[in-house]
């Protein structure tokens, strides 16, 4: 098997801004390794906009979809569980649209992997369609109990990401 560079496709929860920056931080590893992130998908929050910041570092082209998102209180202090569910439901078709465009978008970037920074709708496309292309999972709660990463090496297929995490 030849090294090669990946192509990666990120599709990124965009509700609140952790999850975006992680893919910028994520998007920059993986680029000076020599690997290319083709494409962003990111699940559009109705209260927010995705911020000019990300828009000018993530340097990939980027497509927002229809994506589930939490209903806060008027101060954005506190979700409204009811008014999340409610709100969810009523856009369940608008969801259904969203799992067609992720659907086409996996097969358009054709990628080597996609990485997945907590959008609920490509894990359920994933466990319904059976793609093709490795999907990877990052969630922040993870880096609180890994003591020891070990870096992306060069352009390596097998070293598309953290080879272990261990506790010590």
């Amino acid at each position: 098997m030849t090294d090669r560079p990946l192509r990666v496709l990120f599709v990124v929860q965009g509700e609140g801004r952790g999850h975006l920056t992680q893919a910028l931080t994520l998007r920059r590893w993986l680029t000076e390794a020599g690997h290319e992130v083709a494409a962003v998908l990111v699940g559009r929050s109705q209260e927010r906009r995705l911020p000019a910041f990300f828009l000018e570092k993530i340097q990939a082209p980027v497509h927002e979809f229809a994506s589930p998102n939490f209903a806060f209180d008027r101060r954005f202090r506190g979700i409204r569980p009811g008014r999340t569910l409610v709100r969810n439901l009523l856009h369940l078709p608008e969801f259904q649209r969203s799992l067609h465009r992720l659907h086409e978008a996996v097969q358009d970037v054709a990628p080597d992997l996609v990485v997945n920074f907590y959008e609920v709708l490509i894990g359920l496309l994933y466990r319904r369609a059976k793609l093709q292309p490795p999907l990877v999972c990052i969630a922040h709660q993870y880096f609180f109990s890994c003591i020891r990463t070990i870096p992306f090496r060069r352009a390596s297929r097998y070293s598309a990401g953290w080879s272990g995490c261990s506790r010590g």
